[in-house]
């Protein structure tokens, strides 16, 4: 398997939890936002990868992608998503995070 460290992306997004004030249709929103752009990125260059840190950007993020599966159905893709783990530097500690390497057919 190819160490996706040393890859270079073409597309990157990197998922931010939610507040816990924020309203249900406000978080709906944002997680539309992310899908549309996961959509977006898919649509242009075939292949994106979603960094999240923390359970709360995981399940946000795992929403986000199955929604872009129905954006991007109408041009004909179909998603598949593969997870993997990362490492960075937040605070001066070491952070170990989830990140999806989501590409379409």
């Amino acid at each position: 398997m190819e160490n996706n460290s040393e890859k270079e992306f073409t597309s990157e997004l990197k998922v931010k939890a939610d507040g816990p004030d924020v309203s249900e249709e406000e978080r709906k929103t944002k997680v539309k936002k992310l899908a549309g752009a996961i959509a977006h990125s898919l649509r242009l260059s075939g292949e994106v990868h979603v960094r999240c840190f923390g359970n709360a950007c995981i399940g946000k993020a795992c929403k986000a992608i199955a929604i872009s599966s129905s954006y991007v159905a109408p041009h004909g893709l179909s998603i598949m998503c593969v997870p993997y783990f990362i490492e960075a530097e937040m605070d001066g500690k070491t952070k170990t995070g989830i990140a999806f390497r989501v590409f379409a057919e």
